[in-house]
């Protein structure tokens, strides 16, 4: 995390952490703790061998290794033969597999007082 607040160094959005005149305290002190400048690579596509390009986020990749993914889109694509759902079968698949055995996982928490349940008026 950058600043207790970020998880990325890279970002579009969050001034607050890129330029001094745009933050503020606790973060002002040691402002930038982020750029917006891309760091841009190339790669040279085999077309032969690389099937398929997956552009995606911490928020799966956080619950899925490259491997893991390059696996699932590649059987995707062999039984539904179109890249349309592919992002779609992803998010679906980690909701189901992935969060969801979180979730299974953390225990109930108790109720807490009948009182405080009501909408008070």
């Amino acid at each position: 995390r950058v600043a207790g607040s970020l998880m990325v160094t890279r970002a579009m959005g969050d001034g607050y952490l890129k330029r001094a005149e745009r933050s503020f305290p606790p973060y002002s002190r040691y402002v930038p703790y982020i750029t917006s400048n891309p760091v841009i690579k190339t790669r040279r596509l085999d077309w032969e061998h690389d099937k398929f390009v997956v552009l995606a986020s911490d928020g799966l990749y956080n619950w899925m290794s490259n491997e893991e993914v390059v696996q699932l889109v590649h059987q995707y694509l062999q039984r539904k033969g179109s890249v349309e759902g592919a992002a779609q079968f992803l998010i679906a698949w980690v909701l189901q597999h992935k969060v969801a055995a979180t979730l299974n996982v953390t225990p109930p928490l108790p109720l807490g007082d009948p009182l405080k349940l009501r909408q008070c008026d």
